[in-house]
This record gives structure tokens, sequence and C-alpha cells, in this order.
């Protein structure tokens, strides 16, 4: 039985898997994940699927998924085609025990830096997570912001749509300023030292180069 939400809601799924106990049509959008990949699913998306199950939070904190790199393109339409659901395998010694995560409820197409953008500058996203690999914060071996990485550069000298993830969030924070939006919060699930200090020395790093009172 392929894994979509049509199965799920009518009860087609194998009765052994443990499903929802919410629907869909009750979560709204709040998240934008940057890096919707395996260890996202197994870990953030399995902690706001726990909340939701709780009933918690229903309001606000559904995921909307989304990637700066064209190369993820078959990984989305896989979640596409799943209707952007998923199945968390957990094993023991003696056991195991299959979850049909729901958390996510939208997806925007990789690469496609125009609808991010527009995605980001919008009220009701509260917080942008990140799982983009140690990469994906451009480190020198020191490990300080590269901002010389060329498509950092792009970015920097006003690049539009910004192709890299601390440029798009860089361009989001300044438009919400500009609107009197408020900001979102950002929040780095990467398993990288201190990954808090590095988002933030990211994103104001590139803003002190484009835009130095944002940077402030």
């Amino acid at each position: 039985m392929k894994l979509t939400l049509s199965a799920l809601e009518s009860g087609r799924l194998a009765k052994s898997l443990h499903t929802p106990k919410y629907a869909r049509r009750d979560l709204s959008p709040g998240i934008l994940h940057f890096g919707v990949g395996h260890f996202h699913r197994a870990h953030h998306a399995m902690y706001l699927h726990r909340l939701f199950q709780d009933k918690k939070n229903l309001d606000w904190a559904g995921i909307v998924g989304a990637g700066v790199r064209s190369s993820e393109k078959a990984h989305f339409e896989s979640l596409q085609n799943q209707d952007f659901l998923s199945t968390v395998v957990e094993q023991s010694a003696t056991s195991s025990r299959a979850t049909v995560i729901g958390s996510m409820v939208e997806l925007v197409a990789p690469a496609n830096y125009e609808e991010i953008l527009h995605r980001l500058i919008q009220r009701y996203i509260r917080i942008v997570s990140l799982t983009v690999t140690e990469g994906g914060y451009f480190l020198t071996d020191s490990g300080d912001f590269d901002i010389e990485t060329p498509e950092i550069q792009q970015d920097a000298i006003g690049g539009h749509p910004p192709k890299t993830v601390f440029g798009l969030i860089v361009a989001a924070l300044k438009e919400r300023r500009e609107q009197r939006l408020p900001p979102f919060t950002v929040m780095s699930c990467d398993s990288i030292p201190h990954n808090g200090d590095v988002s933030r020395n990211a994103t104001c790093s590139l803003a002190a180069v484009s835009n130095p009172p944002l940077a402030q």
C-alpha cells in the first residue's frame, strides 16, 4: 500500500502502523525548514509529530519544507508523491515500531528561490530551521564564516533572488523589517559545535556586507 494522505485518512494503511491522531486540515504552517532529509524527518519532524499527537500547537507549527539545491529534486518528488508523509522506524534488540508522521504540511520545490523568499516574508512563518550539513554554513578551516565564497559574494552584492540559505534569510529579514513585521527565529538543528552562534555569525556577517544597519 502506497503511503498517501488518502490511504491514511481512509484507514487503508496496515493496522500495525502508529498513525497521526490529528488531521492535516487541523495544521497551520509556521516553521519553514531547509533540508528535509532523513535526519530532519527522524528527529525534528518527529518531535513536532509527538507535540501534535498531544493536540498542542496545531495552529502554527506545521512544517513547510524547502531546499536550495536542484540536486534535491528527486528527494522532494518522493515526498510530494507521499503527500509529505514519512514513516519513521524505531528498532531495539527485541522490537520495532513504525510511525507515520504528518507534521509537514507543504513543500516548496527545490531551488525555487522566489517562492522560498515569498514564504519567508509571510507573517505566519515564526521559525526558520536548518539541517543543511556543515557545508551549508560556509565555514573556513578556522570555523569563521567564509564571506569570500562565490555563492555568498553573489548574494552579498544583491543577487536577486538570493540562492543560499543565509542569503534568503537576510533578504527575508530585511523585507520583514521594512514591512514592520516581527522577525522569525533562526534555529539550527545541525550537529555542529555552537550551531546557534554559527548561524548568528553567518546571518550577521552576510548582512554586514549588504545592509550594515540590518546587521546591527
